[in-house]
């Protein structure tokens, strides 16, 4: 599905991928007129970006422990994508990060094709623009 998605325009992306898969773009997106605007552009975009995921991967759900999948890892400094996890250990302290399992791919190709062709919803969704 990802060569039928628009890579130049996340919306038309958006409305493209709801339409593969079934969906009304204006009713899938909630009401969140009584949110912030900056948490507004947040939600819409975190709801468009697992939409496109579900796209690009044709509808296909891991089996836990079964597949290899790949997740995306954006670099919003310089626009560049990759793949893995993060984790710091000191003492007995830990942090992890962890990429949600919607956004996962089932081959680098597809990974990276959602890393770098949707900057702006990525950005909406993982910084604070107030």
């Amino acid at each position: 599905m990802k060569k039928q998605l628009s890579t130049n325009n996340s919306q038309k992306a958006f409305e493209e991928a709801c339409a593969q898969r079934g969906y009304n773009p204006i009713e899938i997106l909630p009401d969140v007129s009584r949110l912030p605007e900056w948490l507004q552009k947040y939600t819409h975009s975190a709801i468009k970006r697992v939409v496109i995921a579900e796209a690009i991967n044709d509808g296909r759900i891991r089996k836990p422990g079964k597949e290899t999948v790949y997740f995306p890892l954006w670099d919003l400094t310089d626009n560049t994508s990759g793949f893995g996890f993060s984790g710091t250990y000191s003492d007995v302290w830990g942090t992890h990060t962890f990429v949600g399992s919607r956004l996962e791919f089932f081959s680098r190709e597809d990974s990276d094709f959602f890393g770098k062709n949707f900057m702006d919803l990525h950005k909406d969704v993982l910084t604070i623009n107030q």
